[in-house]
Parts: C-alpha cells; structure tokens; sequence
C-alpha cells in the first residue's frame, strides 16, 4: 500500500508546487492491523488500521500515533532529513498494565542513517 498526503493544487498552479518538487523519503510503516495509525506532520496519514504501509515523506517532523481500544498509546517522533533512509518503523500498542519498556508512554524518537550513495 501507498499512501500520500491528500490535498489539492489551486487552479492557477501549472503543477509543480512545492511539495511535487521536493525530494521524498520512502519510509515503511509496519503493525499487526489491530491499532489504528495515523500520522501528523508535513504531510499526513488518516487514521487507518494497516500490517505494512510504504509511504513518501517530506522532510519535517512527524508524530506517528498508535492507538487501539484497551491498549496504551504508542506515540513515535520521526524526522525525515534529506539523503537519510530509514528501516521499517514497526507500530505496535501493548496491554494496559503489561511490563513495557522504560519512557514507553514518552515519544520514542526514530533515527534514520545517511545513504552514502
């Protein structure tokens, strides 16, 4: 699956804004399709239930939210930087009262690696 954030050009653009220009970085969205995912940042992902998502991100920040009934929040912070990949981001939330790793509740941040290509 893809995913790209929805918007629309205004009616004077000839199509090439900003964000067609700008370079993407692909990151992979993995989870068990039980928590519903979402994501705010430059770009953004509705919340949806998925097992593996690849997407297209602008450079920025980005919350990634985890969320299923009964179960805590899982909340990510991913800065997407140009020349960086990424490994496969796995979204997951535990049991309330399960044994979690330390700082679970705080935002856990994703560090990519630079591409030397």
């Amino acid at each position: 699956m893809a995913f790209l954030a929805m918007g629309s050009l205004p009616p004077e653009s000839d199509g090439t804004d900003q964000e067609q220009r700008t370079p993407k970085t692909t990151v992979t969205l993995v989870s068990d399709n039980q928590c519903w995912i979402s994501i705010i940042g430059p770009s953004s992902l509705k919340p949806q239930k998925l097992k593996k998502a690849t997407l297209q991100l602008s450079k920025g920040e980005y919350r990634i939210y985890g969320r299923r009934y009964g179960y805590k929040m899982t909340t990510l912070l991913l800065k997407i930087q140009d020349g960086f990949e990424y490994d496969p981001i796995r979204i997951v939330c535990k049991k309330r009262g399960e044994e979690i790793e330390p700082d679970w509740d705080a935002m856990i941040p994703i560090k990519g690696r630079k591409n030397l290509q």
